[in-house]
């Protein structure tokens, strides 16, 4: 198929002609298509939506009454609709009441997603519109139509335009093959008589216009281009013969040249020798006759050899060589030296161009300069510190050096500069003797470590690693220097961990026995104290040993917290409550010398929590604070800690160090301290494990990480605001229970100081002798019915072989084979309604998940007392069955 451009004048009018009408039908046709079968559809969705309107003000009333037979008969009436397939009724939870439809093929959803909605889909139209009653939504109605009828007329629309496209176009060739002979002929005319003077060189021939138009303006411009062309084709034997002996002149100096030598006359060459000939990649000069120069330049030269070639044909002279890019003929780009002189005058100016190759000069020396940047980059960009050293002299120090020590580069360049200043005493001769066995051949280590100091004195951690090279033709030492400070802290505090981790195991140990113990001890001086008399001389000694359990009790649960074994039972209360509760105490933990104050918001919301992990924090930050006090030296500074709740409404757009996931209250406790404060660096730092601001020994640096965990285990936050000499204020953000109202499990005020008697059955399990001696004789004086068992297998066979009966399990959970969980999962399989009470100091049961009690989950903590044991037994006893 030719191209637009080769067709004939006639053909190209009849092509527009016909191009631009069938443009112009194209688009009125899709506009009025586009509008009409958006009209069809309109009038559907119209017929459909009234349809649906009208059907929710009849309905409305049925369907609060739910009455679906009066619904139908409305819906039936729907059928005389030619479109109408089905209607449905749902209720105000999307979920479908009624349906009808002849069809027994259409199915309605059991539910919809959406009130009020309409779409399109395969041969149906789909529409659902609300129900409102006194303004609210009670419903919605759900209609199916047919497209048929609107497919119907929508085929015939296109069919009638594709008729009506046709006759239209029938027309517009018509017209184009009429009006073209206007145009096409006298060009055609002009064209046959310009190939007839060009066959017989005959330029004095001239044409007759036929008319004044715009052809005819053409033919006198046709007329006066043969004048002109006859009058330049007399000069142009005499030209001929001028360059003829130029070149010939020119041929004999440049063919022997080594260099690329052409002449080019307003960029096309007009001679080229041999050598540029293979400088281009052409096989002959007569190649590059007739062809511009800047088909050869380099894109990125082109506009520099242009402004430079323009300079010299508007002033003349010669051009002092410089470096181009050129590109030959196969697309390899070479470096030419390149050297220009105007001769010829001012209407015969020609350029003589000499060209020398340095492609291979600039290839060394482009090698050159990528080795010298590579080997620059990979010290300057190293995160090593990397030196060169010649005679105990630095010639070279990258930016991470000087980053590492702190001297300048030109500090370390300066003469007289000992690199010995860089390393600690106790290493300084450990440095120099590596250095002498290198320098003289010896074997040493290819790595080794020891301490280096910045210009401040701080000491650095430091691995070495040096090669001998060759600098500026003298022996040179490339030494590479890698910071390991924090590969050392860090190993010192995985050292501490496993130390902390051993202890802790050791200490959970101890205290799940101990626990035991105490339990035995704690309770028979409870059962001697309900004995005495207050009379008794024995009270006194006794009040003291059951003191001393109760501190032996709280040293328990700080070893379990310690070892992470504590059981975390959490509860509704009231922050506030914690805070009072504590306010004694945390007065006797800072001393007289400081001041606290309390500043508790009554109306914030409850939270969930753990009263024992609330009582760690508040007694952690408080601590904290009393130290940073205490370290103000100021003699004007106030003494004081503010410790404060509030609630706040919080979401993910607060700047909270633990993000926050969703729109919801929060139970603020904002403990605010007149210390010295903290930097930007510290604050960063202080909730990592182990960091401390203490002195050796002062601190283990797990306050704060562990409140951190704490408060990110309950779904919380906690932000710190601080700067130096202004204190700081430590704000926990802890989420508000949900529930509009509800009721606190906390309890502050203390229980009753006797224990509760009873008649009912118990079974007791429990694998330490002395803490079931002791629980068992306590509970029968109490009226109650024991079988007591030594583990679970014991119990089991009471209850299969025996056939006991009983009314409640009180049951240790760590036990020796069998766990107390898993024989209260046996029972359970066995007894209907069987109700359990565990009893434990440690975590290590199935009962506990994190750590955190799991919920319904009935527990008492050893050591227990006598009075809470029979609480827990009463309260259990009394409860209703699930």
């Amino acid at each position: 198929m030719k191209k637009f451009s080769d067709l004939s004048i006639k053909l190209k009018l009849q092509v527009i002609i016909i191009a631009v009408s069938l443009t112009m039908l194209i688009l009125s046709i899709t506009v009025v298509s586009v509008k009409t079968i958006s009209g069809y559809k309109q009038d559907l969705q119209q017929q459909a939506n009234f349809t649906a309107q009208l059907i929710a003000e009849y309905c409305y009333g049925d369907l609060l009454n739910r009455d679906k037979n009066r619904i139908i008969q409305k819906l039936k009436t729907l059928k005389n609709i030619p479109e109408f397939i089905a209607a449905g009724i749902y209720t105000r939870g999307k979920r479908l009441f009624t349906f009808y439809s002849e069809d027994s093929s259409v199915l309605p959803p059991k539910y919809i997603t959406a009130y009020s909605h309409q779409f399109y889909l395969k041969e149906f139209f789909y529409v659902t519109r609300p129900i409102f009653f006194n303004g609210r939504n009670d419903g919605a109605v759900y209609l199916i139509f047919s497209t048929a009828t609107l497919n119907q007329k929508i085929t015939g629309h296109l069919i009638t335009m594709s008729l009506l496209f046709m006759l239209l176009m029938s027309a517009a060739l018509f017209i184009s093959l009429t009006l073209q002979k206007y145009i096409s002929q006298p060009i055609l005319r002009l064209a046959d008589t310009a190939r007839e003077i060009a066959g017989l060189e005959d330029y004095s021939v001239k044409v007759k216009k036929m008319g004044n138009d715009e052809i005819g303006l053409l033919y006198d411009s046709f007329n006066v281009m043969l004048d002109q062309i006859h009058q330049r084709e007399l000069q142009r034997g005499q030209v001929m013969q001028a360059l003829s002996e130029s070149e010939e002149r020119y041929r004999n100096v440049a063919e022997l040249s080594p260099n690329a030598i052409i002449l080019h006359k307003e960029g096309i060459i007009i001679y080229a020798n041999q050598k540029m000939a293979e400088l281009t990649g052409f096989s002959k000069p007569e190649d590059l006759i007739g062809v511009t120069i800047y088909n050869f330049v380099h894109p990125d030269y082109k506009a520099k050899v242009l402004q430079r070639l323009t300079e010299l044909e508007q002033f003349g002279g010669r051009l002092p060589a410089i470096e181009e890019k050129y590109i030959r003929r196969n697309g390899e780009v070479l470096d030419a030296l390149v050297a220009a002189v105007m001769f010829g005058g001012k209407k015969n100016k020609t350029v003589l161009t000499v060209l020398q190759d340095i492609t291979e000069f600039k290839k060394a020396e482009q090698a050159l300069k990528q080795s010298e940047a590579r080997f620059r980059q990979i010290i300057e960009k190293s995160n090593d510190a990397m030196y060169v050293i010649i005679k105990k002299s630095f010639v070279l120090v990258n930016p991470k050096m000087v980053e590492l020590f702190g001297y300048s580069r030109e500090e370390f360049s300066t003469p007289g500069f000992n690199p010995m200043a860089l390393v600690t005493e106790e290493y300084r001769q450990l440095v120099l003797d590596h250095q002498r066995a290198f320098v003289n051949g010896k074997p040493v280590p290819s790595q080794y470590q020891f301490k280096g100091k910045n210009r401040l004195g701080m000491t650095i951690d430091l691995e070495a690693n040096l090669s001998e090279i060759n600098w500026d033709g003298q022996p040179a030492i490339l030494g590479m220097l890698r910071d390991i400070t924090r590969q050392k802290h860090l190993e010192a505090q995985l050292h501490q961990s496993q130390k902390m981790e051993a202890i802790g195991t050791l200490a959970g140990g101890v205290a799940h026995d101990f626990n035991n113990l105490l339990t035995v001890i704690s309770g028979h001086t409870e059962l001697s104290l309900l004995k005495l008399s207050e009379e008794d001389p024995l009270i006194r000694h006794i009040s003291e040993i059951e003191k001393a359990g109760k501190r032996a009790q709280n040293l328990t649960r700080q070893l379990l917290a310690f070892s992470r074994k504590q059981i975390i039972e959490r509860k509704t209360l009231n922050m506030n409550d914690i805070i009072r509760e504590m306010d004694s105490m945390l007065n006797r933990l800072i001393g007289e010398d400081i001041s606290i104050h309390l500043l508790p918001d009554e109306s914030i919301p409850l939270i969930k929590a753990d009263p024992g992990q609330l009582e760690q924090i508040l007694m952690n930050l408080v601590i904290n604070a009393r130290d940073a006090v205490r370290e103000n030296k100021k003699t004007d500074a106030q003494k004081q800690i503010f410790i404060q709740t509030a609630r706040e409404e919080l979401d993910a757009h607060n700047d909270l160090t633990i993000s926050i996931k969703e729109r919801r209250a929060y139970v603020v406790l904002s403990v605010e301290d007149t210390g010295n404060g903290m930097d930007e660096e510290t604050k960063e730092k202080i909730f990592e494990p182990f960091f401390t601001t203490k002195g050796t020994g002062k601190g283990t640096g797990l306050g704060l990480s562990t409140i951190y965990g704490i408060v990110k285990q309950n779904a919380g936050s906690i932000h710190v605001y601080s700067e130096p000499g202004h204190g700081s204020v430590f704000k926990i953000y802890w989420p508000a229970v949900e529930e509009t109202e509800v009721e606190t499990d906390y309890k502050t005020q203390p229980q009753q100081d006797k224990p509760l008697k009873g008649d009912e059955t118990l079974l007791f399990v429990e694998d330490d002798s002395g803490v079931r001696e002791f629980a068992v004789s306590a509970l029968r004086a109490l009226g109650y019915t024991i079988h007591e068992a030594g583990d679970a297998s014991q119990a089991l066979h009471l209850v299969n072989n025996a056939k006991i009966r009983f009314d409640l399990l009180v049951t240790d959970l760590v036990m020796p084979g069998m766990s107390g969980k898993e024989l209260a999962d046996i029972l359970e399989n066995q007894m209907d309604h069987l109700k359990v009470l565990f009893a434990s100091g440690y975590t290590e049961s199935n009962i506990v998940q994190d750590g955190i009690l799991q919920e319904g989950i009935n527990f008492i903590h050893k050591p227990y007392s006598l009075h809470s044991l029979t609480q827990k037994i009463r309260s259990l006893l009394e409860a209703p069955l699930n």
